[in-house]
């Protein structure tokens, strides 16, 4: 009798396990708005950062990623520098550039992550900055 109720929770558990989906990013529209500052290969370099970090929201759809301005960004380099220590950053790094990304993503029926489910979130925003035209880093995202 113990083993069969071991079986059903082992059961139910590999069930549970295998019912996480991971983000589904094969149709996102990218915008990359016009920029005076990045070219598409300075855009394109952030959003695989992007990506990356969606990659991990269970079960959301990704539907856009879209550039918002050379203005915001620049305005945006201070407050970056302010974020290094909490990114676990060496604090002798000073960010030159920041760059600013907006996207829009759909969550899962049954929630994800803290997120609400089945639920649109617009113009969630994904902040990044880089030393010298080095590599991108993801310092913060959500909505500002």
């Amino acid at each position: 009798m113990k083993k069969a109720i071991a079986a059903i929770l082992l059961l139910c558990l590999v069930i549970l396990c295998g019912c996480s989906k991971p983000a589904n990013m094969t149709n996102v529209s990218i915008d990359y708005g016009k920029s005076k500052v990045y070219s598409r290969q300075d855009m394109d370099s952030a959003i695989s950062v992007i990506k990356k970090e969606f990659s991990k929201f269970e079960g959301c759809e990704l539907h856009s990623i879209s550039f918002t301005s050379d203005g915001i960004c620049k305005d945006n380099v201070g407050y970056c520098n302010t974020l290094r220590e909490g990114a676990g950053l060496d604090k002798s790094i000073v960010f030159d550039e920041s760059i600013v990304f907006e996207s829009s993503f759909h969550t899962p029926k049954y929630g994800s992550d803290g997120f609400n489910p089945n639920e649109e979130y617009d113009g969630w925003n994904w902040v990044l900055a880089r030393q010298d035209n080095g590599a991108w880093k993801l310092l913060t995202w959500g909505y500002a």
